[in-house]
């Protein structure tokens, strides 16, 4: 059986200074921008006025994460197959999986969310809760409003080079690949850009990357089920704090060499840097979805 595409974990960067011996905890300290004046001339008798400098932090929690396959000696012993190749892949298989639900989950706590009402027209809810029902799927110029939203609105910074990223469903990218604007990735990529995983092309300055993951984003929102989820996010949008980086263990052999296991084990956490906020240069991710 094969495993789904994973793509959205791929965007978290990892935060410095974590690790080994450094607690459950790891607070994450976010400098605000400075309030412009609406002129900073001076007279020459009156001193320079004097702005605060404002800080605002935010604290994700790792867990442990693990999961383990058993098998006997006998089994292995009378298997055409060596058990021990296939568990493992199975098991590194299931982490990946487990690790993009996770960073999507975490995303997903975004107060921001944009929901398609009509083929031209944004619903926005920035409490984190979507309370209307999406009526269309994603378009081209729905792509562009929540572009424009994000730019001049919420002030969210460019992921890169001046563009946004998005990891969006299979069904949200149908909606859209079929729109004279949509450029496949080698009509705008130079050959020293990156491609990120799974990418598939750039719309009004928006680089899409494809989840066929429907447990991070579904295919199934909205009124009759015709919207597909995306996450379009900036810099800055999503972190990842491990104390111990998920590995493959072997467990000793129980019962006299009779039965054998196999685990994945971490401990770790993703988290939105800038958590709980909708408020203008702090929120880094739309959400595209329904209620």
């Amino acid at each position: 059986q094969a495993i789904v595409d994973c793509e959205v974990a791929q965007f978290a960067r990892s935060e410095p200074g974590f690790g080994r011996k450094s607690g459950e905890n790891v607070t994450i300290t976010k400098f605000k921008s400075l309030s412009v004046p609406t002129t900073a001339v001076l007279d020459e008798q009156t001193r320079i006025p004097i702005d605060t400098f404002e800080m605002a932090t935010s604290s994700i929690t790792v867990a442990e994460w693990g999961r383990a396959v058993e098998h006997t000696n006998l089994a292995q012993l009378l298997s055409k197959f060596d058990l021990e190749n296939p568990i493992q892949k199975a098991l590194k298989n299931q982490l990946s999986v487990y690790t993009d639900n996770a960073a999507a989950t975490a995303l997903a706590t975004s107060y921001v969310c944009a929901i398609p009402t009509a083929a031209s027209t944004v619903t926005w809810d920035t409490d984190g809760t979507p309370s209307t029902a999406a009526t269309v799927n994603l378009n081209a110029a729905l792509c562009g409003l929540i572009r424009d939203y994000m730019r001049d609105t919420l002030v969210i910074p460019w992921y890169e080079k001046g563009r946004y990223m998005s990891v969006a469903s299979t069904k949200a990218l149908r909606g859209i690949k079929s729109d004279g604007e949509f450029q496949a990735w080698r009509q705008y990529l130079q050959p020293q850009d990156v491609i990120y995983n799974s990418e598939v092309g750039d719309l009004e300055q928006i680089r899409f990357v494809e989840s066929n993951n429907t447990s991070a984003l579904s295919n199934a929102k909205g009124t009759g089920s015709v919207l597909g989820e995306a996450f379009i996010f900036g810099d800055d949008a999503l972190a990842l704090v491990e104390a111990l980086t998920p590995e493959i263990r072997l467990a000793i052999p129980g019962d006299f060499g009779r039965v054998q296991a196999a685990a994945w084990y971490g401990v770790l956490a993703f988290g939105l840097p800038w958590s709980a906020t909708a408020t203008a240069g702090e929120v880094k991710v739309v959400r595209v979805t329904s209620s």
